[in-house]
Parts: structure tokens; sequence; C-alpha cells
């Protein structure tokens, strides 16, 4: 499960919080979760902590998901970066989900947004490991065109469909399990 909107009903600041807190009170679904900043991470750690028993029991039987957005191409900002060592450091499994645009944030091919968006998983893969070895980890992203007519990135282009099945593939090749 996860958050498919944003909460308006609740100060901004802690909106993230808040939509991932009901998402655990009404569904027993493991969560794909994202956060604001650390501050909002420790707070659903600690909520996670409470719901399973514990932080070594959340460690143990992990429930939440951390999804990390790097910017393309290849930047991974400091509060990116902060949230990731802490999701890591508590156990957390995490996917790295950058999202390249061919044409636009990334080479306009088709090979090269492929290069560009691995290249970004692969340096959180190597982060995270580097912090903890053994460290879980899904090979992700949303790689895809851009529209140059509309200058939009086309999310129902067939390179989209086409990167999404490459990028399986090489998560596959790198024998990380997918999200895809």
């Amino acid at each position: 499960a996860t958050a498919t909107g944003n909460s308006s009903d609740v100060p901004p600041a802690v909106s993230d919080v808040h939509e991932i807190a009901c998402i655990l009170e009404h569904s027993p679904k493991p969560v794909l979760i994202t956060t604001h900043d650390e501050a909002g991470l420790r707070t659903l750690l600690d909520i996670g902590s409470v719901l399973k028993g514990g932080a070594q029991a959340l460690r143990r039987e992990p429930f939440l998901l951390y999804c990390v957005c790097p910017i393309s191409p290849l930047q991974y900002p400091e509060g990116v970066l902060g949230k990731m060592m802490l999701a890591v450091e508590n156990g957390l499994p995490f996917v790295a989900v950058p999202a390249p645009g061919a044409g636009a944030t990334s080479p306009v091919t088709v090979a090269g947004t492929l290069v560009c968006g691995t290249a970004e998983i692969l340096g959180a893969l190597t982060l995270a490991q580097t912090l903890r070895p053994g460290a879980p980890f899904l090979f992700g992203g949303f790689f895809t065109s851009m529209d140059m007519g509309h200058m939009i990135m086309n999310h129902g282009a067939p390179e989209f469909c086409m990167l999404n099945a490459a990028q399986a593939e090489m998560a596959r090749h790198y024998g990380v399990p997918s999200f895809s």
C-alpha cells in the first residue's frame, strides 16, 4: 500500500506522516513510504516500532519499504542521502526510484537513459551496502521519455514500457530484486 494523494486537511509539514499513519491504521499490507525529512522518517520508525513490538522486531520483520528519489541526472541531495542512510541504519528495505527522462534529464536515447538511471540506482546500492552490508534493497525507477511537443514526461510512451523491462533485466543481471 502507499499514499495515492496528498493530505490537505493537516499542516503540510506533517502531511507525509499523517498519510502513512492513516494507511497503517487501515491496512495490514506492507507500506511503501517516503517523507519530507528525517524527522518524518524518525516518527514513522517510532510508529512502526510500536506496531511491531519494538525496534528490533521492526528490523527482523520490516513492513515499511522506504522510497528515495534522486534528481536525474546523477544527483542525491543531502536531505535525500540523510533519509536513505537513516532508513538503512534502521534496517528498512529501500528502493531508489530515479526518474530519468530521455531528452530532458538523461540522454535522448533509450540506452543512454537506461545507463543514467542504472548509475543512480547503483550509487544508492553502493552507499547502502557500505553503511550496512546486506542491507535490503530493491532496484527500481520510473525511466521514461520527454514529450518535446508538450514538455511533459511521457509515462504512456512505448519507451516507458521498454525501459521498465530493461531495468527489470538490469536488476536480474545484478541479482537484486526489482521494483518496476
